[in-house]
């Protein structure tokens, strides 16, 4: 939500303390007022009132009272519609010559689509702002191998075998056994909608998951 905060402020907002907080320059001065700032700081600043209207500050809002977006769909790539399996993906491949980030036009697009169906399902998502779309967020991301997520700087865990120690994942046969290759991507989708209980919350994405499915595997068509 906070990473949304600062592309909608920048990009859709346009406010010019948040541009050039993220603006880097090079100096020893950005550097020195970067470090200045802190999530307490950045949640004061760009909560203020003064940004009200704002997406970025609607968002910040959310944080604040702890109304967070919540997940209303989530899949595993391999379960998508095939045809549209290659398309999703590109959508959250790295952009040619940078280190990483997402296709942004074209997630931007899917968020839209995405918005639009939720809302013809009858779901509000309740908010003050005049595009509900810019806070719908899609989301790709990948479950590692726990043997790959184990791993720290810290180094190994030890266990002791005997008079000597040795590590946990060479004395562990079902820890050896796990896959270490295994990676899991998964497409995710998080909206701002409202629920007080689980019924609520199940009444919502029943009324949404085959909608979203359908709207998904449309885009991935090109429709």
């Amino acid at each position: 939500m906070i990473i949304r905060v600062i592309s909608l402020g920048i990009d859709v907002d346009q406010i010019d303390e948040l541009k050039a907080l993220y603006s880097y320059d090079g100096s020893e001065k950005f550097v020195q007022h970067y470090t200045e700032w802190d999530d307490a700081r950045f949640i004061l600043a760009f909560g203020d009132k003064k940004f009200d209207g704002k997406y970025s500050y609607e968002l910040v809002n959310r944080l604040r009272r702890r109304h967070l977006i919540k997940q209303v769909f989530e899949r595993r790539v391999s379960q998508l519609p095939e045809p549209c399996r290659e398309v999703m993906q590109s959508v959250f491949e790295k952009p040619e010559g940078k280190k990483k980030g997402v296709n942004r036009p074209r997630r931007r697009l899917l968020e839209q689509q995405i918005a639009e169906t939720i809302q013809s399902a009858e779901v509000d998502l309740g908010l003050s702002v005049n595009d509900p779309s810019h806070l719908v967020i899609a989301h790709q991301y990948s479950l590692k191998s726990v043997r790959t997520q184990s791993r720290n700087d810290e180094g190994p865990i030890l266990v002791r075998k005997g008079n000597a120690p040795t590590t946990f994942e060479d004395e562990s046969d079902l820890f050896k056994s796990i896959n270490e290759k295994l990676v899991d991507p998964r497409f995710a989708v998080y909206a701002p909608v409202h629920y007080e209980n689980p019924s609520e919350r199940r009444k919502i994405q029943t009324a949404i998951q085959e909608p979203i499915l359908k709207c998904i595997e449309e885009f991935g068509n090109g429709e």
